[in-house]
């Protein structure tokens, strides 16, 4: 999905026609392609597109904790929700929490520009609460 950093793209059209598209030229077409036209109003010959700066770092955080009663899963639940708001909420990162059946979360975050000791700091409080209540859960962790 490039539609966001599309500038500017050249297309032919059914009739023939060879047409440069962008927000002053022809925009209705630029709409149209970006996804506005249902993928139907010509052949993309050449695109334009912004790029940006990538970061140093990028990696991935994945695990399972699997609480060993109801009762602990619903406090695994409460604090995983709090460390989200306090830890995780960023535009930097992407990140799915599951509450799977059998009492079992399962976690999947991708992130940009922090490296392997800062994504361990980041998630270092959960992973002590977590150890902390080893009687109610156990956890798998892959990085």
């Amino acid at each position: 999905m490039a539609a966001a950093g599309l500038l500017e793209a050249e297309i032919v059209t059914a009739d023939g026609a060879v047409r440069i598209v962008n927000d002053c030229q022809n925009a209705d077409w630029f709409w149209g392609i970006k996804g506005g036209g249902g993928g139907s109003l010509g052949v993309v010959t050449r695109l334009t597109l912004r790029t940006r700066q990538l970061p140093e770092y990028f990696g991935g955080v994945f695990g399972t904790i699997k609480a060993k009663s109801e009762a602990a899963f619903h406090r695994l639940t409460a604090r995983i929700i709090s460390f989200y708001h306090e830890q995780l909420l960023n535009r930097h990162r992407g990140e799915q929490i599951a509450f799977e059946p059998r009492n079992e979360v399962r976690i999947s975050m991708v992130f940009q520009g922090l490296n392997r000791e800062q994504a361990e700091r980041m998630w270092r409080p959960l992973v002590e609460w977590v150890t902390k209540s080893r009687e109610d859960s156990r956890s798998k962790r892959r990085s």
